[in-house]
């Protein structure tokens, strides 16, 4: 016998117990401090098979659902009642897996358990009826991820799988069906489905750094797909075409939220918690809102007639926005607390840049850095600072400014790195951008001092650098070469070369933080030491992206949320979430696979250098609907492979050739062999476990799809007697070859089955 040791338990959420009170119940209802005997009996029962464990990568509802299969096939016979409602159960449970469960399918569950559980005549019913009485009693979050939010948590329902873009957005938006939408023209249902996820569609299609695409499965063939731009296009189609209303929030809770900073973590923290029902005030200490959105990206990239129309939006909810307010120095939280606000979220970003500590830095007032000098920009308090500028940094805030002087007018901007190109963080369009547009980048260059006469820059004095050993980023440190001075003659120096919160306003919050002047907050969460404060966004994690502090506004609703309705457990994680069940569209495999990535469309350089205009022109109707299109729809192709096999191993024809992409990922990479090789059989159709693939019969033809993209069409001929559609000729060709040998004689296969047997049926008559 085995015994059960606490580990086992203490690694599992769950353990299922046979017998007539058995269930299943959470590890955390079962006392680790037992006597040696109950261990022991324990487990016995888990020798025996009586007990199972199971733990977070096994989800609950498929293993229940295997629990009622097995019941369904006991040693002994089943009443045809309790077979009945057992095949009832498995139904409800397999709807729910799929993601087609109802609004009434827990409920209807709920009651059959109840009714199996009640009778007295089947064994095996009474334990499912327990089983599933349990389940929903204990883990009804299970259920309701499925039912709800289409998601299983263990990752294991094949039709609730996340495509590989949507999990790597930090904002978790859907994006396959955005993509489905866009492609059938349906431009505002993609703009609702990203709104779901994410308030700022249209600045995240300006400016995201795109995560999703570069995990994107198409890039297996030719280049991913260009999902930041298409989410641009339905955003500012959807402005300009549409009146959409603002999405209607739950029922006011009586309660009031106070959120500090207008930045994307702050806004999206504010419009979950409107939707939610809950009152919501912004305090922001800049003139306007928005943050970094609005002061410190430039309006070439980001126009500030997208932010205000989004943060409109927001504001149509009930928020309320306070700008001109710094708090802890204008009011305090405690006066906040006496105002009826219960819950604080800190979403102050990061607007403190760091400093060169270099000769020179503190001595002239043509030295900036970066955040102030586009604030300062972007709010219309300064004009070009200098003839010719150096910018000092790799980023892109070093590139937004370079390119900002550019269009001020500057007749020379550098730019020094002390890496080389191939390690600047910048993103590379970023850089080749500024460099059509003429700015001067110079590599392996670490400045050592900032010189001129009379309160006047006139140099920035620097070291040629050479690449040593990696530094704790993982990038070759640079190392300067001794001797190797020379100058840049400028007239104004911007420092960008990172940014951290600014604190000083906060010195009396009893919030921990790290060296870098960040909030402490646990892991995954927004949550503080403090009950009610919370922090997010880069206040927390330090400069990084605004889809990423959307995500932690995101976060900081569900943190919020569970704090002041006082739910019990632990607050939610937000998880991936498949939003629609798109259709798909149509498309023969030589268009699919000849479509290539449609490059989005720049203002010419020669007009960028004298203007703030926006430099994506974005796509045309047209393009976007093309772009589209050539999504591989990976939310419902899971790519395990199984046509493949089938059609391999099975049927022995071979027709579809996938290449493998991960140890359990494979991808059809030869689109015209399925055309010259396919039969049209349907048994890759019915190997799916996803519906991915759809085998149709018309009157006169047969086809196969993958995910709407026709892989083979084949001409049916038709019944000699009645015209009824008979097998394509491929088909009668696979089955003459094997029958026929097995028979030892040819079949002339022009009749349809009815017909043939009439015609057999006929003969024997005769005779």
């Amino acid at each position: 016998m085995h015994a059960l040791t606490a580990p086992q338990l203490r690694t599992a959420k769950a353990l299922q117990l046979d017998g007539p009170l058995g269930g299943l119940f959470p590890i955390d209802l079962v006392n680790l401090n037992l006597k040696a005997e109950t261990w022991r009996a324990l487990g016995r029962a888990l020798a025996l098979g009586t007990l199972q464990l199971l733990d977070d990568s096994i989800c609950l509802v498929s293993w229940v659902r295997e629990r009622v299969r097995s019941w369904r096939r006991p040693e002994g016979a089943l009443s045809f009642h309790c077979q009945a409602l057992l095949g009832h159960l498995e139904n409800l449970l397999t709807q729910i897996i799929d993601g087609e469960a109802q609004d009434n399918s827990l409920a209807e569950l709920r009651a059959v358990a109840e009714t199996l559980r009640n009778q007295e005549t089947c064994p095996a019913g009474r334990e499912a009826g327990d089983l599933i009485l349990t389940s929903l009693k204990y883990f009804p979050d299970e259920y309701l991820m499925h039912t709800q939010a289409k998601h299983c948590p263990a990752r294991v329902c094949p039709k609730l799988r996340p495509a590989p873009c949507q999990l790597a957005c930090p904002a978790h938006i859907d994006i396959p069906s955005y993509l489905a939408l866009t492609a059938q023209g349906r431009y505002q249902e993609a703009w609702e489905v990203i709104r779901q996820d994410n308030p700022f569609p249209w600045v995240c299609g300006l400016i995201c750094p795109h995560p999703c695409e570069g995990v994107c499965v198409r890039v297996n063939l030719d280049e991913p797909i260009n999902i930041k731009s298409l989410k641009a296009f339905v955003a500012q189609w959807t402005a300009a075409q549409a009146r959409p209303a603002p999405p209607k929030p739950a029922r006011a809770q009586g309660r009031r939220a106070a959120i500090i900073g207008s930045g994307p973590a702050g806004l999206t923290c504010a419009y979950y918690l409107a939707l939610g029902g809950y009152q919501v005030t912004i305090f922001e200490s800049l003139p306007v809102a928005g943050g970094l959105l609005r002061v410190g990206i430039p309006e070439y990239r980001l126009p500030k007639t997208v932010v205000e129309k989004e943060i409109d939006q927001i504001k149509s909810l009930g928020v309320e926005i306070l700008t001109g307010v710094t708090v802890g120095q204008d009011l305090t939280l405690d006066d906040l607390r006496s105002r009826g606000y219960e819950a604080f979220f800190l979403a102050i970003g990061a607007h403190l840049s760091y400093k060169l500590n270099i000769e020179g830095e503190p001595d002239f007032p043509q030295v900036y850095d970066a955040i102030t000098f586009l604030r300062q920009v972007n709010l219309g308090n300064l004009a070009k600072p200098a003839e010719k500028v150096v910018v000092i940094g790799g980023g892109n805030a070093a590139m937004d400014a370079a390119r900002t002087c550019v269009r001020l007018g500057c007749t020379e901007v550098h730019v020094a790195y002390r890496r080389t190109r191939q390690e600047m963080p910048a993103h590379a369009e970023e850089v080749a951008q500024a460099l059509e547009e003429g700015v001067q980048v110079h590599f392996l260059v670490v400045p050592i001092k900032i010189g001129g006469e009379n309160g006047q820059v006139s140099y920035l004095e620097c070291l040629r650098a050479e690449l040593g050993a990696p530094d704790v980023s993982g990038r070759r440190r640079p190392v300067a070469i001794p001797d190797s001075h020379f100058r840049l003659e400028v007239g104004a120096v911007i420092t960008a070369i990172g940014q951290q919160p600014d604190l000083c306003p906060f010195p009396q919050i009893p919030v921990p933080t790290t060296p870098w002047c960040t909030f402490v907050t646990e892991a995954h969460s927004t949550r503080t030491r403090v009950p009610d404060i919370f922090a997010g966004g880069d206040a927390v994690t330090g400069p990084a992206t605004v889809v990423e502090a959307i995500a932690a506004g995101k976060q900081a609703a569900l943190d919020i949320h569970h704090y002041l309705s006082q739910a019990p457990g632990p607050p939610p994680r937000f998880k991936a979430h498949k939003r629609r069940q798109v259709p798909f569209g149509v498309m023969p495999a030589e268009k699919k696979i000849a479509a290539s990535r449609t490059s989005l469309p720049l203002l010419e350089a020669t007009s960028r250098k004298h203007s703030f205009a926006l430099v994506e022109k974005g796509y045309t109707e047209t393009q976007a609907v093309t772009e589209a299109g050539r999504c591989l729809r990976c939310d419902v192709c899971i790519r395990c492979g199984a046509c493949e096999t089938v059609c391999r191993d099975a049927m022995q024809i071979e027709a579809l050739k996938f290449t493998p992409i991960a140890p359990e990922e494979r991808i059809l990479s030869d689109y015209p062999r399925a055309g010259e090789r396919c039969i049209a059989c349907g048994a890759c159709a019915l190997a799916c476990p996803t519906q991915a693939i759809d085998y149709l019969e018309g009157p006169d033809f047969r086809e196969v799809r993958l995910c709407g993209t026709v892989l083979n069409r084949l001409e049916a001929p038709h019944c000699e007697n009645c015209g009824a559609a008979l097998a394509t000729p491929r088909y009668l060709a696979y089955v003459t070859s094997r029958s026929d040998v097995v028979m030892g004689k040819q079949v002339l296969r022009r009749l349809c089955p009815s017909c043939a047997r009439e015609k057999r049926a006929e003969k024997f008559v005769k005779l």
